[in-house]
């Protein structure tokens, strides 16, 4: 995906994208093999082109390991990409602010309550709302 899309991202696992007759050429052509001495938030990659070049990139730590955390800013905007669709921007934005404000809350069940979508939160059988 990320050879293709620039990007290997939950958008990029979608069901229309792995069966994208391009995605599947491409990975009938990859192996992958784990690699002795490599650390579990390391990768090498080395990609053969036709022309017979060979491409290669190391990485030390991988984004969001302990090596190389992500910023509060990327992480929020992964939680995003995964809640989109979901949650609704007002209801995203609200579970973003409880789980950074975590501490100071008085009930942490809070950040559980905000995960459910009002939408269906309002269709769920009446002696499961939360609201009784």
């Amino acid at each position: 995906m990320a050879i293709i899309y620039g990007a290997a991202g939950e958008e990029e696992y979608s069901d229309e994208v792995v069966r994208n007759p391009e995605v599947i050429a491409l990975r009938d052509r990859v192996s992958a093999a784990a690699e002795p001495g490599v650390h579990e938030d390391q990768v090498r990659v080395t990609v053969k082109l036709k022309d017979g070049r060979t491409l290669e990139k190391y990485v030390e730590h991988t984004i969001g390991s302990l090596g190389k955390p992500m910023s509060d800013a990327a992480l929020e905007a992964k939680f995003r990409s995964f809640a989109n669709g979901i949650l609704s921007q007002a209801e995203t934005d609200k579970l973003i602010r409880l789980c950074w404000d975590i501490a100071r809350l008085r009930d942490a069940g809070e950040v559980a309550r905000a995960s459910v979508p009002a939408v269906k939160a309002s269709n769920a059988p009446r002696e499961n709302r939360r609201d009784q």
